[in-house]
């Protein structure tokens, strides 16, 4: 919606400019200055512009030119300046809702914050009568990275007062206050808004996220189940589904999810989380059934897939997904099902039709180019072909202009595999030096040292980059279990679960769960040990993460 304003074509001004018939301008005209203040433009000469376009201004109010006087105010960062020609456009346009957040921007950046959220009030009723829709959500989704985060929060508290703190902005309040960290005020503001409108799913899938990053999973899940056990709308229900999917209660879903059907036959997000569910369990002719059930009920069957194939490649069951996927005229699902049968090929280390199926899906979707290649390191990384991973990650990094530290990440991988330490080493540093702040570079090398130390001296040079990581960004769940399995490695099990437990809670993958699992046996937590990992066990089998824990402990999970 946020665009630069700008001028329309020359030809078109004459009219506003007082020239009703073709005449030579004269020297001071306006149709001259504004000719000269266009050229003064292209020649990025924007004193020069100002002037000439301050000229016409003087005489006339004129809103094109008014809007390109913003244009070079705003562009400077001179927002005292651009606010005073938003004024002068509002005048004529007082409900304008592209220069009112203009408006309402400069304003947070003047720290003007009592302006701003009267502005964007305003701005939220017109769009909910122009648009019938919550004007709210259309301010968070035009502003949110346009101001300053934590300005932000302060604005949208003062909207959020001024409205009485309805059921319309609370939730984007409480999901600002989350993205601020304050997890607590965030719960305290939706359970609040959830009393007002206890039939709103989006709240309580909010709830459980605040609850997670609280560190208090368990509290939320319960929270949504009594919801859902009291509540007749099927989005509710199926909140509370998802909750248990995501807390890594997959059996629990599936017989949830089967008790769903009964009450609701015709819900496509019911047969679309049974699909997942379904295939997750290794149940995979039933998968393809819901996967068909929620095509037929024109459901959004392309989100349903993506879902199997993330699933699908987080646990290198990839050639599985092929024969679940419907063979249908739909870009992205055929995208899908030929990733499928690349990996089909590379696990029968048939690398031509491998690197040909490749070669055609960049042929016939050349915008998926860069989706492409990083599905292909994906598996080439899965499959431990690392002969093939690091020439198709450099061709990834060049094509890049080595901006993205994952490419990086996969050569230096590759190197490490290969056992050539030395230019794994080299390559990262070279990064870092580059990029001293990247905290997921940091990351990235200090746990790949970490996973080689020998020595205790090994150990702690690891750990300094982690500890840089994790001060550049103490929120990051991937951090948070770097450091924290370096901590578990001291045996220092207070530190480790500073970091892995929150890493577990905000991020259910494979390896942080492992790290989770031997933090609690450490702490000889083992019925809560023996039940996570059952957990784990039923979801990923054959995963490397899951065959290092029954080697690890063998005598404990059994």
């Amino acid at each position: 919606m946020i665009k630069k304003m700008t001028l329309s074509l020359v030809m078109g001004l004459s009219v506003m400019l007082g020239m009703t018939h073709a005449q030579a301008p004269e020297k001071n005209s306006d149709m001259l200055n504004f000719l000269l203040g266009e050229l003064a433009v292209q020649r990025n000469d924007l004193e020069a512009a100002a002037g000439y376009l301050e000229k016409i201004t003087n005489n006339q109010k004129i809103p094109y030119v008014l809007r390109q006087q913003f244009n070079l105010a705003y562009g400077q960062a001179d927002y005292v300046k651009a606010l005073s020609f938003l004024e002068q456009i509002l005048e004529g346009e007082p409900n304008n809702i592209e220069v009112l957040l203009f408006e309402s921007i400069i304003y947070a950046r003047l720290n003007s914050y009592d302006k701003a959220a009267d502005v964007m009030n305003k701005i939220a009723g017109l769009y909910q009568k122009e648009a019938n829709d919550n004007g709210f959500h259309f301010l968070y989704r035009e502003l949110k990275g346009q101001i300053d985060r934590k300005a932000f929060l302060d604005i949208y508290q003062k909207i959020a007062k001024i409205n009485n703190y309805s059921a319309e902005v609370t939730p984007l309040l409480a999901s600002l206050l989350v993205d601020n960290g304050y997890y607590g005020d965030a719960i305290h503001y939706l359970n609040d808004v959830i009393l007002k409108d206890q039939n709103n799913a989006v709240n309580y899938s909010l709830l459980m996220y605040a609850y997670s990053l609280l560190n208090e999973p368990e509290k939320g899940l319960a929270i949504l189940k009594s919801a859902a056990e009291k509540s007749a709308i099927a989005e509710v229900k199926v909140e509370y589904l998802q909750a248990l999917i995501t807390e890594f209660y997959f059996e629990d879903a599936l017989t949830y999810a089967n008790q769903l059907l009964q009450e609701y036959p015709n819900d496509s997000h019911i047969y679309g989380h049974l699909a997942l569910l379904n295939f997750a369990l290794g149940n995979n002719d039933l998968a393809k059934e819901y996967v068909e059930k929620v095509i037929q009920l024109k459901g959004h069957y392309v989100n349903v897939i993506f879902g199997l194939a993330d699933f699908a490649r987080t646990t290198g069951r990839f050639s599985d997904l092929y024969e679940i996927l419907p063979n249908i005229n739909v870009i992205d699902v055929q995208v899908v099902r030929l990733i499928a049968e690349a990996d089909m090929a590379l696990r029968k280390k048939s690398y031509a039709t491998f690197l040909a199926i490749f070669d055609e899906l960049r042929t016939k979707f050349p915008d998926r180019t860069e989706y492409l290649y990083n599905q292909q390191l994906d598996m080439l990384e899965k499959s431990y072909d690392y002969q093939l991973l690091l020439p198709y990650a450099e061709i990834l990094d060049v094509v890049t202009n080595y901006e993205l530290f994952v490419y990086t990440y996969y050569k230096s991988l590759a190197y490490q595999e290969m056992k050539q330490y030395d230019k794994m080493q080299e390559l990262m540093l070279s990064w870092i030096q580059r990029n001293p702040e990247d905290a997921l570079a940091l990351n990235g090398y200090g746990y790949v040292m970490l996973e080689l130390a020998k020595t205790p001296q090994d150990h702690q040079y690891a750990m300094t980059y982690l500890k840089k990581a994790i001060a550049l960004a103490p929120d990051e769940p991937a951090i948070m279990d770097s450091i924290g399995w370096g901590y578990f490695q001291e045996k220092n099990y207070v530190e480790a679960r500073k970091y892995l437990w929150p890493a577990f809670n905000r991020l259910k993958q494979p390896d942080v769960i492992a790290h989770y699992i031997a933090l609690l046996i450490e702490e000889q937590k083992l019925k809560e040990a023996k039940s996570l990992f059952d957990r784990l066990k039923i979801v990923y089998p054959d995963h490397i993460e899951t065959t290092k824990l029954m080697k690890r402990y063998q005598g404990i999970l059994k």
